[in-house]
């Protein structure tokens, strides 16, 4: 850290375009990730209720497939 103290302005700038570029990728797959999680609880919501109504199975293959995503 103390590197940065010794740095000249441009070196500086890189280095705060850096960081600023990995803050937008990190905070971006975050989106990313929470809407995928979203999509899978409402899955999981929606299955387990049709199941449930319909007297089926909680082991169906396909549905276990698609539900990967969580894991």
């Amino acid at each position: 850290m103390s590197e940065l103290l010794w740095m000249d302005e441009d070196e500086l700038r890189e280095a705060c375009r850096l960081l600023v570029n990995r803050l937008y990728q990190s905070e971006h797959r975050m989106v990313m990730m929470a809407m995928g999680i979203q999509e899978a609880v409402e899955y999981g919501y929606k299955v387990g209720y049709e199941d449930g109504i319909t007297g089926q199975s909680y082991s169906v293959s396909a549905r276990d497939e698609a539900s990967l995503v969580l894991h």
